[in-house]
């Protein structure tokens, strides 16, 4: 018997920080701009659902990184889910925008 997927479930800040993913890439190459977000979705969905614990522990989470991104997220064993907390890009200084979505 196969067992079932996580759930892979976003914040609303890690749903801005897609949105700002877009505009970004847009700036520059707005054809691209939504592929490459569909991409690096579909690659946390296939890769989480299956193994959420993947990712390496980091502060009460977990830290996983996809096409130079740093997603950060939780995994509700309980509940069968996986909730995305941030994606950043991991040029950016992620490690403070963690801490301070932490204190938040």
């Amino acid at each position: 018997m196969a067992i079932a997927p996580y759930h892979i479930a976003l914040t609303t800040l890690a749903e801005q920080d897609f949105d700002e993913i877009v505009k970004y890439i847009e700036s520059d190459n707005p054809a691209r701009a939504i592929t490459f977000v569909d991409l690096l979705q579909t690659r946390l969905r296939l890769l989480l659902e299956r193994n959420p614990n993947a990712g390496a522990p980091f502060m009460d989470g977990r830290k996983i990184t996809i096409l130079n991104y740093v997603v950060l997220y939780d995994v509700d064993e309980i509940d069968r889910r996986v909730i995305v907390h941030m994606i950043m890009h991991g040029a950016r200084d992620w490690h403070a925008i963690a801490k301070e979505r932490a204190v938040e």
